[in-house]
């Protein structure tokens, strides 16, 4: 039983880990037309799945517990800063609004990049626990 329900959440958390990895280089591609909007999307979609495999790892361990709260939070960092970095639009000649647009914009890719450092670690300390599931 525990197998099944570590492979389940781990799969989750693959899924939702891609959705966001898939999200964030469609926002690094040019050409992309609405890429802020469908990297938010994509973003939520995939960190709700990642909190929804981290809760449910919750039952095999604490560890996750803490790493579903980690989670939670580099999450909402990261699409706060996507929100307003849409939101903040300048406008001609205005250099103060530039200047919160631009800072919006690393608060939300250092989140961003925080939340996949997060989930690397994630990732190596799943396949360690099922691995270890698996040699009982």
């Amino acid at each position: 039983m525990p197998i099944i329900t570590s492979l389940v959440h781990a799969i989750i958390i693959m899924a939702g880990w891609s959705l966001s990895l898939v999200g964030v280089i469609l926002a690094m591609t040019p050409g992309v037309k609405n890429k802020l909007k469908l990297h938010m999307y994509l973003e939520l979609v995939g960190g709700l799945s990642m909190i929804t495999g981290a809760v449910l790892g919750m039952f095999i361990s604490i560890l996750h517990a803490y790493i579903a709260i980690a989670a939670i939070m580099l999450l909402a960092m990261g699409i706060g800063g996507g929100m307003f970095y849409t939101t903040v639009k300048p406008a001609a000649g205005d250099n103060a609004a530039a200047g919160k647009k631009k800072q919006f914009r690393t608060m939300h890719i250092n989140g961003g990049r925080l939340t996949n450092i997060v989930l690397l670690v994630v990732i190596v300390l799943g396949f360690l626990s099922f691995a270890n599931l698996l040699s009982i």
